[in-house]
């Protein structure tokens, strides 16, 4: 299944799922296939393993993320994928780095990155309250525009 990944053969890793193949499988260094689709960018792949239940979150020996490996390898539809999927931009690996430092300064893997860390250090923990109508119509039918009550 790695070896499939690494070498973007799209149609042998449907086969490979179909018949029961695991997804989380771990190499030498902890990658599973999802680290290898980042690596190799191919996000075909990425999608498939995302749908299939693989761990977005996993971590290998040096603490990468699959998101720090897209990020270091300049894979730019695999970055948004995974950050569209919830991936942390904040996580560290074990040299101290997060995903957006593992970038190119300045690339499209980079400000991608760094936008999406700015919005979610600006967006509040909480949702605003939200008004809840308890009826559409307090004086039900008696005057000619409906009074609503929140």
């Amino acid at each position: 299944m790695i070896w499939a990944t690494e070498y973007k053969h799209v149609e042998l890793v449907k086969l490979l799922l179909a018949k029961g193949s695991d997804i989380n499988i771990r190499d030498n260094e902890q990658n599973i296939c999802l680290h290898w689709a980042a690596f190799s960018g191919c996000v075909d792949i990425a999608e498939i393993l995302l749908a299939a239940k693989c761990d977005l979150h996993a971590v290998n020996i040096h603490g990468d993320s699959p998101l720090h490996i897209a990020a270091r390898e300049n894979r730019y539809e695999c970055v948004v994928l995974f950050l569209s999927r919830g991936s942390d931009v904040a996580l560290k690996n074990k040299e101290g780095e997060t995903p957006l430092q593992c970038s190119s300064l300045n690339s499209q893997v980079w400000v991608t990155l760094q936008m999406n860390k700015t919005l979610k250090e600006s967006a509040p923990e909480k949702p605003a309250q939200v008004e809840k109508i308890l009826s559409r119509d307090i004086a039900r039918g008696y005057e000619r525009i409906p009074i609503p009550c929140i």
